[in-house]
Formats: C-alpha cells, structure tokens, sequence
C-alpha cells in the first residue's frame, strides 16, 4: 500500500472521502494505505499525549457539518497515524469520522456491502471538538460542536493509544449531546480498542441500537486494554 505523508503542523481543510483498493487486496499489512505525519511520534505502544505531541501532528479539519473523513463506495484497508481530526466552531457534525458511509455522497450501504469496507487502524491520533486544542485540553465552554469521534459499521477496526477529547456540553440549540467517544451501531466487529483516552459525555464507546445482522451469528467483539 502507499503511504501519505501530510506535514506536521499543517491544516488539511475539507472533507476526506476515501476510495476502495485499485487493486485486489491479500489481507495482509502491505494491503493498507497509510496517512501519516511528517513529525515525530511516541513509539507505538505509547498513547498519544496531545500537550506534548501535539505540534508534531497533520490536522484534518471539516469547515462545516461533514465528517472530516469518511469511505466511499469499498473503501477498505486505510490506516491513519499521527493524525488530529476535528472540525470547526460554529458548524455542528454528527461525527469527526464515519466508516461504513459518507454523508457527502449520500452513500449508504446495506449490511453485506460494509462485510467487504472493513480494515481501519487510527494509531496515536489526536480526534476530538474544536473547543478544545492541544494547547487546551479542558475548555469551559457549554456548547460544543461535535456529537462523536468515530461511528464505525465495518469489520476490523483497530483504536489504539490514540487521544479522543471535549465530546461533551450541550449542541448550539442547548440540548445535551449524547455524545461518544466510538460509536457501532450497526456494524459487525471485530472493534479493537486499546490504551486510549476517551472523553465523553454519554458513552465512550456505544455499541447496538441500529439495523441487525442478516445472520444472526455475526456479533460485535470489542476488546479494550490499557
């Protein structure tokens, strides 16, 4: 797979729509194509401290109520690495990033279709509301602008020593936001998670609640550690 490599400290404004492999993939590693900063990271069993590596990160930043990421029709096999996501005050989103879907499209695939768009990885990311900043990881402010971090609906997602913040407050009309950290409600597992921050106001990790198997054998495996 390739690898892009985005500047440390530059801002990637807009939203990300991720295609599908041209090419047949083996299910192995050299399978993924990786998004990956220029900085320099904390190893890779170390979770992701924002107030120290913060600088070192390539920020993808939705300017208005898409997600700043999501997959295209078969978008499969992509990994991101040292990467913050958010979006921008004063534009109210659902979700920072949607695997399984893409809102910008209007693409919304059945179950079996999201069978064949799992494979993700977020390795030491920075995913969060854009009240708060790694230069301020606590803000003050009630409203926030953001429901969640990442709703995923695919197979084989991986989470790990990554940093999710500020998913909390009330939305700009004064509701509570029941807001998570990660988001499956639809989506068949396997969902890995593993030595990360996660902050909340509702759940951090939220799993059920959508459309079910067509096979009743299919079920969501989540495993956390750290």
């Amino acid at each position: 797979g390739d690898t892009f490599i985005l500047v440390a400290g530059s801002t990637y404004t807009g939203t990300l729509v991720l295609r599908a492999p041209a090419t047949p993939c083996k299910g192995t590693d050299t399978d993924y194509v990786t998004v990956t900063t220029s900085g320099t990271l904390p190893s890779s069993t170390t979770r992701l401290d924002p107030s120290v590596s913060g600088p070192q990160l390539a920020r993808i930043v939705t300017p208005n109520t898409y997600p700043a990421i999501e997959s295209g029709p078969g978008a499969s096999y992509w990994k991101f690495v040292g990467i913050e996501i958010t979006s921008t005050v004063g534009q109210f989103v659902p979700n920072a990033v949607t695997i399984g879907a893409s809102s910008i499209l209007g693409y919304s695939p059945d179950w079996l279709t999201r069978m064949g768009m799992g494979n993700w990885i977020f390795d030491r990311c920075f995913i969060h509301d854009p009240d708060i900043s790694y230069s301020s990881l606590i803000s003050t402010n009630i409203t926030h602008w953001t429901s969640r971090g990442i709703q995923t609906n695919v197979p084989n997602v991986t989470i790990k020593n990554s940093y999710f913040g500020g998913y909390t407050g009330k939305d700009p009309g004064g509701t509570v936001i029941a807001s998570e950290d990660i988001l499956m409600d639809g989506g068949p597992g396997p969902l890995t998670i593993t030595n990360n921050y996660l902050e909340a106001n509702y759940s951090s990790v939220f799993l059920g609640g959508s459309d079910a198997a067509p096979d009743p054998s299919h079920q969501a495996t989540v495993s956390s550690a750290g």
